[in-house]
């Protein structure tokens, strides 16, 4: 008796290489499962060709036809030992960011600066958005305010740390201290700026050109989940993180008419040999104007891939640092909710984790109302702001109750999920928005006004060569104000330009 179990890997934000969330995440679950005393001899192989490019200074892993990792290990259950096989998939998309041009980065932080007079995204004209519903987060003058003045608050955040934590967190990283990652947000706010553009500037694909990146990166999530579905797991799991489980949310959810147009020749005609996997539509619908184009080589426009088929064997889905709830409500329309069901099975399981020091992750109650539901649990996965985002999945040798540990027990037992007890230190039953509001308010006035302090401190000493606690004080207050400036003058300007253009 064996089991084959398959399990994705979605990146998120950052500047991953190709297999290096992969190699990342896959180590924390092997130290799982080598303190687990119910699992032996665990094996590790990737796949790979003794192939390469003269000189490279890498083996060459193969994703092609099969997972490019795969762990096999005995698991005894009621002392019987049953070999088990964990077979990891990687959604790598970190290549497809813009460009990066004078321009590029001019765009890019007036775009943070007048975020604030964003409009919402709600609503959708492209064929198929008709089935679709928009999460579950209706407009509230007060909380839209509020929305405002933390996205205000983030703009001028990122300016001061654009001239102070993050070269400080650059520098580090460069000779090998990781701990101080004040860069998170920088490259979360590209990495979300690139996800909801309605244009590419440069850089496109050229199986891609002339519509937003986002559906390049959506091409990457399906095809990977097609070759899971097509491998015959005896089930298999999603695991998304951060930006990531939005690219994941996306493929999960697309219309079965559409899913077809993001696959490549050679994987259409594997669908077809997959039996119920592709179905004909009952009723005509326009394929003109879809984002992906259809493509020659699907001959039918009414062809489909069955998400009942397609979904048939996937267990679960996780999100851990995840910004959905930032999605459902700024630009709902790109996190829609397929409400088809019934599709996934009845033990399927969406587990979302989040971080009250992460400010990127929250509950997700906006995707209440979908067919399935989240099951949001606070998991303490580090005490400092912004570093939490990037540690929700290390192991912790003297904490069974980590995430990786509930993880591993989850994924090889195929039960619910073990919810936390009143006694787990790194889980928090109080898992309210209020809680986590606090605790990042503490964090963020206290940074602004280190990085306040930092950049008075240099104009004094730069300008002035005088460190007197006044006259710090003074420029700290100077640059303070100058940036709310930047931020307020960037968001006016972004309202009448807009006016303008609906004009």
């Amino acid at each position: 008796m064996s089991e084959q179990i398959g399990i994705v890997l979605v990146h998120g934000i950052g500047e991953q290489k190709r297999f290096e969330h992969l190699s990342t995440e896959v180590l924390e679950i092997i130290r799982s499962l080598k303190t687990d005393k119910n699992i032996d001899q665990v094996s590790v192989q990737p796949h790979v060709t003794q192939d390469a490019e003269y000189a490279a200074e890498n083996q060459i892993w193969l994703s092609e036809d099969g997972a490019p990792l795969q762990i096999d290990f005995f698991h005894s259950i009621n002392n019987e030992k049953v070999q088990k096989s964990l077979f990891i998939h990687e959604v790598w998309w970190a290549d497809l960011d813009n460009k990066s041009t004078l321009w590029e980065w001019i765009r890019f932080y007036f775009w943070v600066c007048s975020l604030w007079v964003f409009e919402r995204y709600n609503k959708s004209d492209l064929p198929g958005a008709a089935a679709l519903q928009v999460p579950s987060s209706l407009f509230d003058p007060k909380k839209d305010f509020l929305v405002r003045l933390r996205l205000a608050a983030v703009g001028l955040v990122f300016l001061l740390a654009s001239f102070s934590l993050i070269p400080m967190a650059y520098f580090l990283r460069k000779i090998g201290l990781n701990f101080f990652r004040a860069d998170i947000l920088f490259q979360y706010l590209g990495d979300v700026k690139l996800y909801q553009d309605f244009l590419r500037v440069n850089g496109a694909t050229l199986t891609d050109f002339g519509i937003p990146p986002r559906y390049s990166i959506r091409r990457r999530m399906v095809q990977v989940l097609v070759d899971a579905c097509s491998l015959n797991y005896d089930r298999w799991y999603v695991l998304a993180h951060s930006l990531g489980s939005v690219v994941a949310w996306n493929g999960l959810m697309e219309t079965e008419h559409c899913l077809p147009n993001y696959l490549n020749e050679k994987t259409w005609k594997k669908c077809l040999q997959k039996e119920g996997l592709v179905i004909q539509l009952a009723d005509k619908e326009n394929t003109n104007d879809m984002r992906p184009a259809r493509p020659l080589w699907i001959k039918d426009d009414q062809a489909a891939l069955s998400r009942n088929v397609l979904f048939e064997k996937l267990r679960g889905f996780v999100t851990y640092g995840s910004p959905l709830d930032k999605f459902a409500y700024l630009w709902g329309a790109i996190v829609p909710i397929n409400p088809q069901k019934p599709v996934f099975a009845d033990k399927f399981e969406w587990l979302n984790i989040f971080d009250h020091t992460d400010p990127v992750a929250a509950s997700l109650d906006s995707y209440n109302a979908g067919p399935v539901t989240p099951k949001n649990y606070c998991y303490k996965a580090h005490p400092l702001l912004l570093y939490s985002h990037i540690k929700y999945l290390t192991f912790l040798k003297n904490k069974p109750d980590c995430f990786v540990n509930r993880l591993t027990e989850w994924i090889l037992s195929n039960n619910d999920f073990p919810k936390p007890k009143n006694n787990d230190t790194q889980w928090d039953a109080n898992i309210s928005f209020e809680k986590g509001l606090k605790i990042r308010t503490y964090w963020w006035v206290g940074i602004t006004a280190l990085m306040s302090t930092v950049l008075g401190g240099l104009i004094s000493f730069y300008l002035e060569n005088n460190l007197s606690l006044e006259l710090v004080l003074l420029n700290s207050l100077v640059v303070l104000v100058s940036v709310s400036f930047i931020v307020g003058i960037s968001g006016i300007t972004k309202y009448f330009w807009i006016k303008c253009l609906k004009k």
